[in-house]
């Protein structure tokens, strides 16, 4: 994706629940390029290097085919056109440490896990979610705990067949369906379908230039009823892989997704959910 060239950021507390999202992560940044680096953050009293629980990235890469064994660093990362870096800082909340990792970095693409129990240390729910979203203004892969998304931490292979799209007019669709167009592109399927959902009137529903690719099958859906609700039975029936949710609006129904709604797809949504920040929105 062209708007991805800077890097893939992936916030990590070395859980299990975080090795899907490691594996979209590491995966995305090899289908597109891009510099990849793997951050953590730990409590000021935590003086624990931990770092031998997380998946080691030559090793993946080697289990995957990708790499083969013997081969030096600087050779390894090379060849395949990628920069790996590791982050371990200490302070006072996760959270805080990404908005002053982002605010001195170039980030386009956050890929991060979400759990479903509230026990666990590094907690991305709810408020949390809308807060993220806003105020880094960055595009975020969210990967929810026990969905099997389109990465296989295996073999790695990727299946991104079918892509929901929920649209409205206020906030514009555009930059979200272009998004899930390229990265359908870049994951390069000989079919995709991308659904496009409406919830609401009809006569409402926008008009946008749609992508033009052979690969490309688009299915315009429209439904009525509680947003959340909608976009969760859609997403089942069309079997989706990916929902690409446009996040700021002021306007729409798609504005209340700062709110409870946001928590209500990512807590039963059946795949990842790649949120598509406005960052011409102000406050």
């Amino acid at each position: 994706m062209e708007n991805f060239e800077y890097s893939v950021l992936h916030p990590t507390d070395f859980s299990e629940a975080s090795e899907l999202a490691f594996a979209h992560a590491l995966r995305l940044a090899l289908l597109l390029g891009t510099k990849f680096t793997i951050f953590h953050s730990r409590d000021r009293k935590d003086t624990a290097n931990n770092w031998h629980l997380f998946p080691a990235v030559r090793a993946t890469l080697e289990r995957w085919g990708f790499l083969k064994e013997g081969m030096s660093r600087s050779e390894a990362f090379h060849e395949l056109g990628i920069e790996i870096q590791k982050v371990d800082v200490s302070g006072l909340s996760p959270m805080a440490e990404i908005f002053n990792y982002t605010d001195s970095h170039p980030v386009d693409l956050i890929v991060l896990a979400t759990h479903a129990h509230e026990c666990l240390d590094w907690c991305i729910q709810g408020n949390d979610i809308e807060k993220l979203v806003r105020q880094l203004a960055k595009d975020t892969l969210f990967v929810p705990e026990g969905v099997q998304g389109f990465v296989s931490p295996k073999d790695g292979n990727v299946s991104l067949k079918n892509i929901l799209i929920p649209v409205d007019r206020e906030p514009h669709p555009e930059s979200a369906i272009k998004d899930g167009a390229a990265l359908a592109k870049a994951i390069g399927e000989d079919l995709i379908n991308l659904s496009l959902i409406h919830v609401g009137n009809s006569e409402k529903m926008p008009v946008f230039n749609l992508p033009e690719d052979p690969r490309f099958r688009w299915n315009q859906v429209y439904r009525k009823g509680q947003v959340a609700d909608e976009i969760i039975a859609v997403a089942n029936e069309v079997h989706a892989d990916l929902i690409v949710l446009p996040i700021h609006g002021r306007q729409g129904f798609l504005d209340v997704l700062r709110g409870s709604i946001t928590k209500q797809v990512l807590q039963n949504t059946p795949c990842p959910v790649l949120a598509i920040a406005d960052s011409s929105e102000d406050g």
